[in-house]
């Protein structure tokens, strides 16, 4: 079994064992003597609002409610955040054009307080680029991968394997070319996630209409040319994530709001496509982006946000095949630019950027359709949430 499937499958027996993770009496007003459970979240938010910084919030995970959000870190645009395999360290890209006199943005970790909600800065680097869009942390946490959105390129930065600061910029990659809509004049990378034998790291761009591929040795990133996937044209490539076997990779393409099923050769490092489908309801007619793209941590959904339509697909998946239907349109608030869902599966949690909310939708375990829950929180310009997993 992958690793990103040993974690799914961890995160299923915590969840049915109920080990979650204990806060204090003090945290967001919660009663020690209370025998519900909860679970923390960080938000990241974008920058020129009132609001700005990473924020966090708890979750009960039995009936879906939220706890009022409080500030936690204040960061120049956090736009993603990421968490490490311990929950013990949180790394953010500041989606800037300048940091330290240069035109590039920055990453920034933190340390995660784990009595509280707090976060201590350990360290920052530049993103080797400017407008970092997206970052994640390689297989065995030797490096963050960078996906520099206004650079339009790609980087990889050491992490000391003690403190979980971010260190020398290890690797650099500028893309080249363009595509044929007004959005994709020049290279736009938007998202890079190594798979789960880390030996590969693919790269979504959404200026180039590619899914790229690159070889990934202790840290540094290879191109690999020969094994792009290439999108149709104007497709744009935004979001995108792997089975839990490692088998398979769903790619949402922001531009033409359309999903795609690739199967993954984990020894070659080839992409093949399944299926391509529109992700937006059948009555729509107007301007959408699609944006983020989860899978149920069962593995028999995958969830997709559209951001004009307001609504997040949901889709079932063939066991066999796994080419996907659309079961179901949740409607959301104004711009779900992000979402997750918490590892038991209850829950997916959305963030509604234009409509300054983190709003909680109840998943049926059985057919994959979301309910609004109770749960909604006021946090200006969400643009990225994230779960703090369950501990043993």
């Amino acid at each position: 079994m992958s690793m990103s499937g040993l974690m799914e499958l961890s995160g299923i027996l915590s969840c049915i064992m109920g080990l979650v993770v204990a806060l204090p009496a003090q945290a967001q007003g919660i009663d020690a003597n209370n025998k519900e459970k909860f679970m923390r979240l960080y938000v990241g938010t974008s920058s020129g609002h009132r609001d700005s910084g990473i924020y966090a919030l708890h979750l009960n995970l039995a009936d879906g409610s939220l706890s009022e959000p409080k500030l936690a870190a204040a960061t120049m645009n956090p736009s993603f955040i990421v968490l490490s395999n311990k929950a013990d360290r949180l790394f953010t890209c500041n989606e800037t054009a300048q940091f330290h006199n240069l035109a590039t943005g920055a990453v920034s970790a933190y340390a995660i307080d784990p009595a509280g909600e707090g976060l201590r800065l350990i360290g920052q680097q530049s993103s080797a680029g400017a407008g970092p869009a997206h970052l994640s942390i390689d297989q065995d946490e030797r490096c963050l991968l960078v996906a520099n959105y206004g650079q339009g390129s790609v980087a990889s930065i050491g992490l000391d394997p003690v403190t979980g600061m971010p260190g020398d910029v290890l690797s650099a990659i500028q893309h080249t070319g363009h595509g044929p809509t007004k959005r994709q004049t020049a290279p736009h990378a938007h998202a890079v996630l190594a798979d789960p034998s880390n030996r590969f790291a693919l790269v979504a761009d959404l200026g180039i209409d590619k899914l790229m591929v690159y070889s990934l040795d202790h840290g540094k990133l290879l191109p690999k040319p020969e094994n792009d996937f290439v999108t149709k044209p104007g497709a744009g490539p935004r979001n995108f994530v792997f089975s839990g076997d490692g088998k398979f990779v769903y790619l949402v393409n922001e531009l033409d709001s359309t999903l795609v099923v690739l199967a993954w050769d984990a020894e070659a490092g080839k992409l093949t496509e399944v299926q391509n489908l529109s992700s937006l309801p059948a009555d729509f007619k107007g301007p959408n982006t699609s944006a983020t793209v989860q899978l149920h941590p069962a593995g028999a959904f995958v969830y997709v946000s559209n951001r004009g339509a307001d609504s997040i697909a949901v889709f079932g998946i063939d066991a066999q095949t796994r080419k996907v239907t659309l079961i179901d349109q949740t409607p959301t608030g104004k711009t779900p630019r992000h979402f997750t869902i918490e590892p038991c599966g209850r829950w997916l949690i959305c963030a509604n950027q234009d409509a300054d909310s983190v709003t909680v939708y109840a998943i049926d375990a059985n057919s994959g359709k979301l309910s609004r829950g109770p749960g909604s929180a006021s946090i200006g310009r969400p643009t990225c949430v994230q779960v703090v997993p369950q501990k043993d």
